[in-house]
């Protein structure tokens, strides 16, 4: 008798932990993921900071799953990198860009998106933060403006490159706000000594900081900053 499969789209933590509760099922198991490194998300502002190299936070999927196998005699659980393009709900079926997999039962755990709430220009203008790569982009965006705003001879210009916005409140964006005010008054006040005490942090939210506590002492400690609620 022929093992049943089980598609898990995305290799986050929900399916991960799909994958290793499934590996003694018996089911023949297989994960879908675009990339082939797993993502630990609640890092990823240190990246965004420069506080972590992004290798840190990124772990080869088919060495988590070798871990879920190491006692039995054959894995069940197996890989695949592929970007899902569509799901044939009818058919059980998942068309990928190398391939089309059939399936008895699926698991979607993709994940989620970040929402703008409508807000004119932010999908355009706003860096989000929700991957490896979002992360870096940020990171580099920060070096590359203290690096524009040290050749700019115009002092409104020089400002404009020097102030940095956070929209939210919450854990995330209180997080990235420390970790901003540490990476200020670290190498960046020690490779930019001109310029450290000219950047303006502004932390935008809808009502009160729940997470203040953690961020106070950083943010009475950055040069400018201002809080709009």
């Amino acid at each position: 008798m022929n093992s049943r499969r089980v598609v898990i789209v995305g290799a986050g933590f929900g399916g991960l932990q799909a994958a290793q509760s499934l590996a003694d099922s018996g089911a023949d198991v297989l994960l879908i993921d675009r990339n082939n490194y797993h993502t630990f998300v609640p890092l990823l502002y240190q990246v965004a900071t420069g506080q972590l190299e992004p290798e840190y936070i990124a772990y080869p999927i088919r060495t988590i799953l070798r871990r879920f196998s190491f006692l039995r005699n054959k894995s069940k659980v197996q890989f695949l990198m592929a970007e899902v393009e569509q799901i044939d709900f009818s058919g059980q079926t998942v068309e990928t860009d190398s391939c089309v997999i059939t399936y008895d039962f699926l698991v979607l755990a993709t994940g989620s998106q970040t929402q703008f709430l409508g807000v004119p220009g932010a999908l355009e203008y706003a860096f989000s933060m929700r991957t490896l790569e979002e992360a870096i982009a940020i990171r580099n965006q920060i070096y590359s403006c203290f690096e524009g705003a040290i050749q700019e001879s115009d002092s409104s210009r020089r400002q404009q490159l020097l102030t940095f916005s956070i929209v939210g409140g919450g854990a995330t964006g209180v997080e990235v706000a420390g970790a901003f005010v540490e990476m200020l008054r670290g190498h960046l006040r020690r490779d930019y000594p001109t310029l450290w005490q000219q950047v303006r942090l502004i932390l935008v939210q809808s009502g009160d900081i729940a997470y203040w506590p953690i961020c106070q002492r950083s943010w009475e400690l950055t040069p400018t900053k201002d809080y709009i609620s």
